[in-house]
């Protein structure tokens, strides 16, 4: 299969959640898959459910070495890298006050650093080819406050203008963009929702579609971002939330 041998996503945090949603999305479009978690048991699992079309690589975005070793594998078995989604991160729900310093130090080890690193060690590789698509995952909160997302804004908003900076040092061989999703059913959304004693559908009322987004919907997005239908979109930040950052509605169900 043609599509199989020469289109290859790396994907960080790929075992779960939006992760795992575009794993399997870039899967069925046929392309080789670097999958790379921290979390070796479900990693571990990849091969028996995709085969050979998958490679697992554990990792921790936030270590240096690690990325020298993934760099290492990638000039070893001579791959060159079509899409890298940047996906690896944490939420920690707490106001700024209440925020520890390990926390805090957390979030920006996995969420900024770890995206750092990705750019640092990965991208120098698709510049040589002059070819290839980075997207950044950020978050809506990037754009405005709420409590309990101080931090967790503070990182996402970081991975905003870091995309911004990547497009412009990048450019012309690598398009970088930023996603913004918003309330996706994902393990962070059940939390968020213990958090603020509210359920998941709670969560719902808050969105313009009330509904919240599904992680393929999310997954949709990366792949048309790391296609040629998307090759003159750099440097962009994509919002993906159901309408929330929009604004706040002043219409009624009655009224419609």
């Amino acid at each position: 299969m043609e599509v199989f041998m020469t289109k290859r996503i790396l994907i960080t945090g790929a075992t779960a959640g939006i992760g795992r949603a575009t794993l399997d999305k870039f899967y069925q479009e046929g392309f080789h898959i670097l999958a790379c978690d921290i979390n070796e048991e479900e990693g571990g699992k990849l091969s028996d459910i995709y085969g050979a079309q998958v490679d697992f690589i554990e990792l921790d975005v936030t270590n240096g070495d690690n990325w020298k070793s993934l760099q290492r594998y990638i000039h070893d078995k001579d791959y060159e890298i079509d899409v890298l989604f940047n996906n690896a991160g944490i939420f920690v729900m707490n106001d700024i006050a209440t925020t520890t310093e390990k926390e805090y130090q957390a979030m920006f080890d996995i969420n900024v650093k770890g995206s750092f690193l990705a750019l640092k060690y990965i991208a120098p590789i698709m510049y040589k080819q002059e070819n290839g698509s980075i997207i950044n995952a950020s978050s809506n909160a990037a754009f405005f406050g709420a409590k309990g997302l101080g931090i967790y804004g503070a990182t996402k908003g970081a991975i905003r203008t870091l995309t911004k900076n990547a497009a412009m040092e990048f450019a012309p061989y690598i398009r970088v963009n930023s996603i913004h999703p918003g309330y996706i059913q994902t393990q962070m959304i059940e939390y968020a929702a213990q958090k603020s004693n509210k359920t998941p559908q709670d969560q719902a009322k808050y969105v313009p579609l009330k509904r919240l987004g599904r992680p393929e919907e999310i997954a949709s997005l990366v792949y048309y971002l790391g296609s040629e239908d998307a090759s003159y979109i750099t440097g962009s930040e994509i919002v993906i939330d159901g309408g929330v950052s929009s604004g706040q509605s002043i219409w009624e169900e009655e009224h419609c």
